[in-house]
Order: structure tokens, then sequence, then C-alpha cells
């Protein structure tokens, strides 16, 4: 039973646990996990990361491809990069058809020029999604499932559809049913819910 989508907590249950890939990276142990290269870590010389990427995307425990995207706010000066990289992480997602985890800063237009170009076949989470209900309507209007974690834009997750709405920790200390009540409040609906539909649209997109 998966609800949070998106964790850097080695040790927590009910979800994906985000593996940072570097050259050094180890075959993760028990419990599912995403692995990518974080767009904060791109330079022109991460060529064995991708190598571990692509061996490590074809494992059972392996069950999305990411964090990768695009971060015009830091590591701006490898912008160029971090889009070639976002590239090759959607041509990986399609090759084992795993759904794709963004991280996407002051990026929007960006993400989704590339994510047109490049064609992705499988699902999109921008995780951590905080931006508002306009920047929300327009990566919708794409396609993209949005992400929620402990820091979100009340108006936009009430614009949210029931169906494209995902949720998680990342690196917060709140519980994922604290951050699961939060949401609720702002939508008028009870916790219980919240997380009913985040581990319904979980197990479709991630098929877990």
């Amino acid at each position: 039973m998966i609800i949070d989508v998106h964790t850097h907590n080695a040790n927590a249950g009910n979800a994906i646990i985000n593996l940072r890939v570097n050259g050094d990276t180890t075959e993760p142990a028990r419990g599912f996990f995403s692995v990518g290269i974080h767009p904060w870590d791109v330079t022109p010389h991460i060529n064995s990361s991708l190598y571990m990427v692509r061996h490590l995307a074809s494992l059972q425990q392996v069950v999305a491809i990411g964090e990768t995207g695009l971060d015009s706010l830091r590591n701006r000066d490898n912008l160029d990069y971090q889009e070639m990289m976002l590239q090759e992480h959607i041509i990986i997602a399609n090759e084992v058809n795993k759904p794709l985890i963004l991280h996407v800063v002051r990026a929007w237009q960006n993400v989704i020029k590339t994510c047109r170009t490049t064609k992705p076949t499988v699902p999109c989470v921008i995780h951590g999604f905080r931006g508002n209900e306009n920047v929300a309507q327009l990566m919708l209007n794409d396609g993209f499932y949005l992400s929620l974690g402990e820091n979100f834009n009340s108006k936009a997750a009430i614009l949210m559809p029931s169906e494209r709405l995902l949720i998680e920790t990342d690196e917060s200390r709140l519980s994922i049913s604290d951050i699961a009540s939060r949401i609720a409040q702002v939508r008028s609906t009870t916790v219980d819910h919240i997380l009913h539909i985040a581990q319904a649209n979980a197990r479709r997109v991630f098929g877990i």
C-alpha cells in the first residue's frame, strides 16, 4: 500500500524512497524506490551516473525514474545539461515503462517543451508542487500529475481534480497523514478521503 510517492527517508514505510544516483550508488535494498540524477547534480561529466540509472531502472523494486527535471534557480549554469539529462531520463522511463518523477523550479514552460519534444509514454509526476493555481492548470492541461507535500499553494490544491492528486513527505518531518490533513482542510473534505484517493492514484500511476 503506497501513499507517500516521494520521500528521502530511507526508513519510510508505504512510500517510494528516492535514490539520488551517483557513480557510487549501489542497488537498493527492500522497499520501493525511484532512481535518477537530481538536476542539482548535473554536470557535463556524469556518464557513470547515467549508466547507473540505466542499470537500476529495470530492477523490480525500482518503480519510477527520477527525480530528474529542471531547476533554473540552482545549478542554472548547467541548465542546458539539465535539459539533456531530462531527455535521457524520459527515454529510460519509456524503455522500462515506469513513471517519471520531476523536480521543477521556475522552468515550467521548459519542462512542457522538453516533454512535448521527447514524448514520454508514461505518467509524469511533478513532485513537491508549490505553484499557484495558474501554473497548476498549465501543467494539468499537459497531462501531468501533481504531488503535494508540506508546502503547497491552497488555491492550486483546491483546483486539482482528485484523479491527478498525489501526496508526499519529501524531506518533511511531518507524517503523510499530517500532510493529508492539511490538504483535506483546504479541500473541505476528510483526511480519510485524501488518503484514499492518494492511495488509489498511486496504485494506478505506479502499479503498486
